[in-house]
């Protein structure tokens, strides 16, 4: 990759950037057509050779966004040292085409480059295309340089950089999006998702997924691929990833590469699998509702065949479901139901509406309090990289109390304009005493509604408190579905 090619590239990378700020924003005010222009200069440079391995680093600093930096250097498959994410680069560039940066570094050290600019030939780049029913359109005007200069690691003496595999550029981007008043989007996938479990016990959670390789020419080339991790009875894991081309019968056989699932470290081991995925002319349909909007699921279901052999153990494939499913997407930010407004009675577990078989109520919750007042054990995960908990939000919680019968009882939310969680505490509102606690109602033979559903067992003389909550799901990034809106609530 040449300097020029390499300065183009990064000037897609920054509009494509700003449609996906431009998208995340989109909902908070639909209707209004959004413009912003910003002024960027970057560099950068890719493989160079030093005494600690091939280096790679890139280098920005943007008027809307300011500096940021990457590097990485490989000695072969081990990561050397790399960005320290937890400290701010310094990145500057003088009026003289001067370049200094500063890269702090892991696991220790900072890398140094300094340089000059040389003006190499004149960037000028528009685009305009459609996402859904929004459209975008993207510019760049400014000047493409040749970059020379010195890298410095820690403790190393200088290696010199450039200018065939450098790149530097200063552009002018004007980005302008219509959001309209309903944001429609439609995507097809292939794939799907299985747990498995061998006769030794071991067991292995699998994504299969399918899609189509352009090749010269314009010849298509179906690409079936798999991934997941292994655990034995013991508990070691390992994670394995792979893909290959599907032969005329539909069937892809491939190499899979294994790795540590905490770190992502080569394990320098390796499986194999064989997978295929058949129509079974079985249709399925159904719709996830959301305050905001909704997305429409249709397809086929798919049969899969195959297996999937690791160090762990092999796993037949058999037992999983694929689909190849088609979705449209409607998002009305604008017509949801806003925060704030009367505060539901049974906001708190000290107000909690008693409730038994045959109960129904229909019920606001945007103005419950954000924050819920017991975890909801069904939403709680542990970062496999440093072992911490986290729990998925659930806001605008409300209770309600029922007492024990002896019989198992029913809690479920059908109908609600947003989505749900309910979770059930025996004796006393806390998580500590979970007995049921369900975000997403599957439904056969693929699919799930977004609205809850829990049943329990009962005791006389207990009693069981029930919160109900909407997800939020900003923690997974931006989300104009909101966690409130229209409750109801059937006991049975």
């Amino acid at each position: 990759m040449n300097g020029l090619e390499g300065s183009m590239r990064r000037v897609l990378a920054i509009l494509g950037a700003s449609a996906l700020l431009f998208t995340a924003v989109g909902g908070a005010a639909a209707n209004a057509p959004f413009r912003e222009q910003d002024h960027v200069q970057s560099v950068g440079c890719w493989d160079v050779e030093t005494q600690l391995g091939t280096a790679y680093f890139d280098a920005f600093l943007s008027d809307a966004w300011g500096p940021d930096a990457f590097l990485d250097v490989w000695d072969g498959d081990e990561l050397m040292l790399s960005r320290d994410w937890d400290q701010s680069p310094s990145v500057a560039f003088g009026s003289d085409g001067s370049v200094a940066l500063s890269i702090p570094l892991v696991p220790s050290g900072t890398a140094f480059v300094t340089g000059t600019l040389t003006p190499a030939d004149s960037i000028d780049f528009a685009e305009r295309f459609r996402d859904g029913n929004s459209w975008y359109r993207s510019s760049a005007t400014g000047t493409a340089f040749a970059f020379t200069g010195w890298l410095s690691l820690p403790g190393l003496s200088p290696v010199a950089v450039g200018p065939d595999n450098c790149w530097g550029q200063e552009v002018e981007i004007d980005t302008f999006i219509t959001l309209p008043h309903a944001f429609v989007s439609t995507f097809t996938a292939i794939g799907g998702t299985c747990a498995l479990e061998n006769d030794d016990g071991d067991t292995a959670f699998v994504f299969i997924d399918s899609f189509i390789e352009l090749g010269d020419g314009g010849t298509a080339t179906a690409i079936l691929s798999l991934f997941g991790s292994a655990v034995d009875s013991g508990g070691a894991e390992v994670g394995f990833d792979g893909a290959g081309a599907a032969d005329e019968d539909g069937v892809a056989s491939f190499e899979t590469f294994e790795y540590d699932p905490a770190t992502g470290e080569p394990l320098g081991t390796s499986g194999s699998a064989t997978v295929s995925m058949v129509d079974t002319g079985d249709t399925f349909s159904y719709t996830l509702r959301g305050s905001n909007g909704f997305e429409r699921n249709t397809g086929v279901v798919l049969d899969v065949g195959g297996q999937v052999v690791t160090s762990i153990g092999t796993f037949s494939l058999e037992p999983c479901i694929a689909t190849m499913r088609e979705a449209k997407r409607v998002d009305t930010p604008s017509s949801g139901p806003k925060p704030s407004g009367k505060r539901p009675a049974n906001d708190l577990p000290s107000g909690a509406i008693t409730a038994k078989a045959g109960f129904r109520q229909t019920l606001l919750t945007k103005g419950a309090q954000v924050p819920s007042e017991a975890d909801y054990s069904c939403l709680l995960f542990t970062d496999p990289f440093d072992g911490t908990s986290f729990q998925v939000p659930v806001e605008h919680t409300v209770w309600y109390r029922i007492a024990g019968t002896g019989s198992p009882v029913t809690v479920d939310t059908a109908g609600s304009d947003f989505d749900t969680v309910v979770a059930a505490y025996a004796g006393t509102p806390d998580a500590a005493a979970t007995v049921a606690c369900v975000d997403d109602v599957p439904l056969q033979p693929v699919g799930r509604t977004l609205q809850s559903a829990v049943t329990f067992e009962t005791a006389v003389g207990t009693t069981y408190w029930v919160q109900i909550g909407g997800l939020n799901e900003d923690v997974f990034g931006p989300d104009s579905w909101v966690p409130y809106g229209n409750l109801k609530v059937a006991v049975r």
